[in-house]
């Protein structure tokens, strides 16, 4: 069983990098971004 902070951690986490990818996608073209995720 993994922790409730872990999933927290790891659920806060994922919503930092989603917010930053779809702000990212906002501002940047989609090539730039393809390259950084890669």
């Amino acid at each position: 069983m993994t922790p409730p902070f872990m999933i927290s951690i790891i659920w806060g986490m994922e919503r930092v990098a989603s917010a930053s990818l779809i702000f990212a996608l906002s501002r940047l073209p989609a090539f730039s971004i393809a390259s950084f995720v890669i």
